[in-house]
Parts: structure tokens; sequence; C-alpha cells
């Protein structure tokens, strides 16, 4: 893999290049979402249709995008006209897709003890391999006691299978929202902070365009020693920063209530009794980073509970309450759930990020820098001069960033990169 000045591209739809015609494009890693890719040519120009491939790799060895083109565009003017090829790698099959348990079944959960639904969490419990089994069962659950696909699953995802880490924190919990679709699902693990999916785009044929690894909320590698994005001061490695600070939306009270509605002797139509709550008071919710007030905020391994009191004092007491449909064991008599970790791990995360004003930092890198030095989920380092509202400095995680090219592909540009936008290392 090349690094920095000097990277080229080429361009390909369904195996056959079109570098030399192609005007502009470029291609977007994002992390836990799909990644997105663009390239322009003459409308003249027969480069396939919609369902098409489009691979685009650097230098001709390292292949950087593959996936279905999405949508075309042509436009037209006095002149002549271009067509815009837009596509997304195959993580996007997923919106269109039921996650299915290993007998096939997408329904909603129905309490009687069979397999269903939820016990795609119940059995494979760590997000990581909650996600193998998903995809899985999607491709076929003849395994499991179904059938092969159309009927009991949807087939290929275009994806090979390469590694799903174990030993993560499992993420007991059942959500009823069923049928729920793939992507829906896989944020809802993404947001415990216990899962990051990772696809490398390959090309052996048979219309798989890479294969997809699972971490447990851990991918990425620190490169702050060796790619520094600075403004300001030198050596000066980024053209601007834009660092917006944003307390709009920030949340230092965060409840978080899981139905059904649960009637009781003085509530008999449950309008005021839910399944069961989190809310920091949780006596199983494990810490650091914690989340309690009580015990004291001070003690030395409650984190979040004294960030927390913190913010609180600083900026008012700011509460959201979210509503999930969730069961838990003490719900229902006989039902058999287990626990609801999933969500005692998003209360965790959203009210770590929530509780102070949120850093989101957009840097423009100068041209040509750092190219094919670092990907999705790394730590960069980034940092602003004195005259940058006093200046600040510290290790981002990239969630994504743009390579592109106007006029001709061996003219790489890397165009702004988002870094994390809750302020991960800031100082």
């Amino acid at each position: 893999m090349g690094c920095g000045a000097g990277q080229t591209a080429q361009v390909y739809v369904d195996d056959v290049e079109f570098t030399g015609v192609s005007l502009s494009g470029g291609w977007t890693p994002r992390l836990n979402r799909p990644a997105q890719a663009t390239v322009t040519m003459p409308m003249e120009v027969d480069a396939g249709d919609c369902g098409s491939r489009l691979m685009i790799t650097l230098d001709d060895d390292e292949i950087v995008f593959h996936g279905p083109i999405l949508n075309t565009e042509t436009d037209t003017n006095k002149d002549g006209g271009t067509t815009m090829y837009n596509a997304q790698d195959h993580m996007e099959l997923w919106q269109h897709r039921p996650v299915r348990a290993d007998d096939g079944d997408f329904s909603k959960p129905s309490g009687s003890g069979e397999t269903d639904g939820r016990d795609i969490i119940a059995t494979y419990q760590n997000g990581p391999q909650i996600l193998e089994a998903m995809l899985l069962n999607s491709i076929d659950t003849s395994g499991g006691g179904g059938g092969p696909p159309p009927t009991d699953a949807e087939g290929a995802i275009f994806l090979d299978f390469g590694s799903f880490a174990g030993g993560g924190a499992a993420l007991f919990g059942a959500p009823v929202d069923w049928p729920m679709t793939m992507m829906d699902f896989f944020s809802l693990l993404v947001s415990t902070g216990q899962l990051d999916a990772v696809i490398t785009y390959t090309n052996p044929g048979g219309g798989v365009t890479g294969t997809i690894d699972a971490f447990n909320g851990d991918y990425g590698a620190d490169l702050t020693g060796s790619v520094n994005f600075v403004y300001g001061s030198s050596p000066r490695s980024a053209q601007a920063i834009r660092w917006n600070r944003d307390m709009t939306n920030m949340v230092n009270k965060y409840w978080l209530y899981a139905g059904p509605r649960i009637g009781t002797a003085s509530d008999p139509a449950g309008d005021q009794h839910w399944c069961f709550n989190v809310t920091g008071d949780d006596p199983d919710l494990a810490y650091p980073p914690g989340g309690k007030l009580q015990p004291p905020a001070a003690l030395a391994d409650n984190q979040l509970g004294s960030k927390l009191a913190a913010s609180r004092t600083a900026y008012g007491v700011r509460m959201k309450v979210d509503i999930f449909d969730a069961y838990d064991e003490t719900c229902i008599p006989g039902f058999g759930t287990v626990g609801r970790d999933l969500y005692r791990y998003q209360w965790q995360v959203y009210s770590w990020f929530s509780s102070e004003p949120k850093d989101l930092v957009h840097v423009l890198p100068t041209d040509d820098t750092f190219i094919g030095c670092f990907g999705i989920g790394d730590l960069v380092g980034v940092e602003g001069s004195s005259h940058v509202k006093g200046g600040f400095s510290g290790a981002q995680r990239v969630y994504e960033y743009t390579v592109s090219w106007e006029a001709t592909p061996s003219l790489l540009t890397l165009s702004e990169i988002q870094t994390s936008s809750d302020a991960e290392g800031m100082g």
C-alpha cells in the first residue's frame, strides 16, 4: 500500500477499465456505514448501469472501493453531456434484509419458548458473533433447521467472511420491534460501543466484492505518532480546519425505559409502569466508567458519575427520556429472556459522550497529504494553533474521509476528513 503523495487511482466497471475516460470521481470510506464512491464519464461512454460493480484501485494494487452502482445521473448541455455513477459497498444491502434467527424466523418474539428472532442475541451474546450469525442466517438458514434461500433466507450478501472477534461484552437484551432490518439491528449493536464492522475490498469473482471482519468496538490503530494534521504552525499539513462546538443536543440526565408497559395493582392499565429502566442507578451497571451518582461521584472508579455531576453543575440538568420496546426476564413470567445489558451499554456510551458540548472537527488537508496513510477507525493527530480560539490538539478517531480527483485519476486529493464528533482525545 502506498502512502502520501503521488498515489494514482484506476477505475473499473464490471472488471472493464475506464480510467482514461473518468473525468472526475472519488471514494468515501465510512466507519460502520456503507462506503460511497462516484465517477463521472462522458455520456457516450457505455460503462454499465444500476447493479454493475464499480471498483477503484490505488496504484493498481490496493482495492479502495468495490460495490454496486445504485444510481446514474446523465446531464447534458449544448456541447454534450456526462453520466455520474453513484455506488455504495455491499453493506447497503443490509437495509433490505430482515434479521433472522437460526431457524429462519424473523417475526416478533412470541414468548412461547421456541427459537425466534430474539434468540440470535441469547445464543451468540457478543456484538461480532451476533453480527456473524445475522449475516449467515440471511444467506441460508438450512443449518438451523430452516430451508435454503429464498424461502427462509434471502441468499448471497456478496461478502466473504473474515474474522469475528470473541470475548467481548455480552449484550443480553431482547428488542421486540420485529421484524427489524439488519442495518437497524447493526446500528443498535454499534451504539453500545461494543461492535465495529469493516469491509476489506477484494475481487475474487462470483459477485463477491470484499471480506467483512468484526471487532469488539476497538477497530483502528493509533497513528498519532505518524499522521498529524496541523493548522497554523509548522509543519503545516492542513489547509483549513472547521471546528464546530455545540451543546444544543447535550444531555446529562438520560433515562431509558423499556417496554412493554406492565400492569400493577395500583396501575392495572400499565400507564406508568415499564418492563424495566436504565437510569444510572442500576445495581448491575458495571463501572468504570460507571454512571452512578451515588455512591458519591468522587469515587475514583466512577468516572461517568463524576462527569455527569460536573455537567449538571456547569450547564444545568438537561434530561432526555428514550423508550425502547424490549423484554427482560423479570417482566413476563415464563418468558425466559436473559438480561438487559445491551441497553446498559447503550446508556453508558450515550451518557458519556452527550454530557458535554460536542466538538465536531473537519480537516481539509494540504494537497496529496497522507493519502493511503490511514483508514477509518484509526486515531490521527489534529492540531490547531493558538489563533484558533486558543488552540487545541489531541487524538481524533477517523469516521469518514474522501479521496477525489478532477480531470485525471493521477492527481488525487485528500478532501475533508470527519473525525470523531464526541471529542475523543481532544484537549
